[in-house]
């Protein structure tokens, strides 16, 4: 998990963009872990205003969370726009 959010960060660092694969691969792990507040956090950064999550992506996320145990995080997950398929 730390890495993922390493190499994240190894990229910007190189003056380049993750792209929305990267991020999508990222939250889905963050889902399967049910951390719906990083998912949420991710989502309320600024910073990220610009990632838009294809439909494959937001279904992993929700697939993730659902089938590790944390449906209940659903609702906050999908509550913002970016997330409508």
């Amino acid at each position: 998990m730390e890495s993922a959010e390493k190499v994240i960060d190894l990229i910007a660092s190189k003056g380049l963009t993750a792209d929305e694969s990267t991020y999508g691969i990222l939250l889905a792990e963050y889902g399967r872990k049910g951390d719906a507040g990083k998912i949420v956090d991710f989502f309320m950064n600024e910073k990220y205003r610009n990632v838009f999550l294809d439909s494959r992506s937001i279904s992993n996320i929700v697939f993730q969370l659902i089938t590790n145990g944390h449906k209940e995080a659903v609702p906050q997950v999908c509550r913002f726009p970016l997330l409508s398929i």
